[in-house]
Formats: C-alpha cells, structure tokens, sequence
C-alpha cells in the first residue's frame, strides 16, 4: 500500500468499491448492447470496450489495430463498428489531443446500469443515458445516484464534497505513493472528472489497489502515447 489509502469509513456502513461498482454497471451496459439492433460487429467490438474498461477514467482504449488482429478485419472495418455504436448512443468516442492519444471508448450508461436495486424479472428498461456525456465523459458517476450517497448521511465527515477537492487531492496524492502529483495532473488532462471519481473513493474510504492500479494504467498509457509511440 502507498500512503493513506483512505478516510475511516461511517460505522455500520460498508461502502462499495468504485471497482465493483463499475464492474456491475458495466456488465449492465454489455447486455443492453447484446441486445440492442447493433450489428454483430458492433456487439463484439463492445465486447472489447467492457473488457478494456478502466474504472478510474470510465473509458477504454484498445488500438484499432489490435481489435482489427482479433476481429480478423480492417481497421477500417473496426472504425466503422466504433461509430456505429456511438450512433445509437451506446458508447461515445472521444480524442485527447494534448496527449496524442488514440481514440478512447466511453460507454454511455444509462441511471439504471447504475442503480444497485436488482428488478425481479432482471430486465429492465434504461432510462434516458446520461446528457452531460458529451461534454466531460460519464460525469454521471459522481451523481447521487451511487448507494453510498444512498447510505451517507447529509453530516457525515467523510462525504466528499467537491468544494473540498484541494484536500482530498492532496490526500489522493499521497495515497498514490510515488509521481502521486505528476499522476493527478496526468489524470486531469485524460479527464478531470477522474480525479473527481478517485477524491470521492478515498473519502468513502473505498479506494484501493485496483482503483489505484487503473490509476496507474491510465498514467501509463497517456506517458508512452505522450512519447508518439
């Protein structure tokens, strides 16, 4: 473990993990794809953007190159199942230019796919995806809609508010351990909103080595493309 990883949880309470929470939200988002009207090469490149999904930044990047090696096609034909996926608002591709980055997949996720409530009947109807996608890339997540907010009390020490950031940033950087600063401004230029979701975790006292660990990932990918390789 590097530095603090997180506040002291509320007695009684047993937050969920921002790992377990996006591996459920995703899994809900993958069936939704299956069985939208997308194309059989659609579906699989989902499949590749659910598997590939990083939980700190919410997005994926998997080369179209290497997609293209697996789906045993184009990349032309890999680029072409990206937009059309995006078409039907199921995921949305974004550039980070300052970073040379190639593109990244954000799924689009629906209040559904986040709700921790489970139907009787497991299916279920999205409700309308989130409208702010476009612009900063699922900032849904630090909505009330998690069941942490759900349990956290209005008073509660712990919560994270955002008027609070500069604290719990400089607490996230040292629960990053090493470069801790260097990866928060990294983060910041992938999508600030990250930061947001990795503060919120460590006042929840939820953030460990998986969320740092994707943490770290992102980082990584954004220093080697940063390099133009």
């Amino acid at each position: 473990m590097h530095g603090r990883l997180a506040a002291t949880p509320q007695e009684g309470l047993e937050p969920e993990s921002l790992h377990r929470r996006v591996a459920r939200c995703k899994g809900r988002w993958l069936k939704r794809a299956m069985l939208s009207t997308a194309s059989p090469a659609q579906k699989v490149f989902a499949f590749f953007v659910f598997d590939h999904l990083n939980c700190v930044t919410l997005d994926a990047w998997p080369s179209q190159e290497t997609i293209a090696e697996y789906m045993h096609c184009s990349t032309k034909t890999v680029r072409r199942a990206a937009e059309g996926l995006q078409a039907i608002s199921l995921i949305h591709i974004r550039r980070v230019r300052v970073l040379n980055h190639r593109p990244r997949y954000a799924p689009v996720f629906t209040a559904d796919d986040w709700d921790t409530g489970v139907p009787p009947d497991g299916q279920r109807r999205g409700k309308e995806a989130d409208g702010g996608v476009q612009e900063s890339t699922l900032g849904i997540h630090i909505n009330k809609s998690t069941s942490t907010d759900r349990q956290a009390k209005p008073n509660d020490p712990a919560r994270y508010r955002q008027a609070e950031r500069g604290r719990w940033e400089l607490e996230l950087i040292e629960a990053l351990g090493s470069g801790g600063q260097e990866m928060v401004e990294t983060l910041s230029l992938i999508d600030d909103v990250s930061i947001d979701r990795l503060c919120r975790s460590l006042a929840e006292g939820n953030l460990g080595e998986r969320e740092i660990e994707d943490a770290r990932l992102a980082v990584l990918q954004a220093r080697f493309r940063g390099r133009g390789r």
